[in-house]
């Protein structure tokens, strides 16, 4: 395989058949799924995650693409919608919708030791 590959006029990459046989499993991942991938190539998917899977620029590129799509999709931002407020000094007042200002709702947790 080295000879070929110095007859390209390229220079062989380390460990070429694990190179190899770990990109098109990457290949073969992306259109089937895993469990037939790993049944085809003879290890299991823990082995194929950690050592044979590659991330590739085209993944990056899709993520992208994907990311910039859904900007474009997204809704406005909204404007909050303001509560009422009880008492003169603007503060927000207790209320049974909103029980998180009562200081019965609060309750304070116990210390771990």
């Amino acid at each position: 395989m080295h000879r070929i590959i110095r007859r390209a006029g390229l220079e062989p990459w380390p460990k070429t058949f694990q190179n190899l046989r770990s990109t098109r499993e990457t290949e073969l991942a992306e259109q089937y799924p895993i469990h037939v991938v790993c049944k085809w190539i003879g290890n299991s998917a823990a082995i194929a995650a950690t050592h044979y899977l590659q991330l590739t620029d085209d993944h990056f590129a899709r993520a992208a693409r994907e990311n910039n799509q859904s900007k474009a999709t997204q809704n406005p931002t909204q404007k909050l919608q303001e509560r009422p407020r009880n008492g003169q000094n603007g503060q927000h007042g207790e209320s049974e919708e909103n029980p998180s200002n009562s200081r019965d709702f609060k309750k304070k947790t116990p210390r771990r030791r």
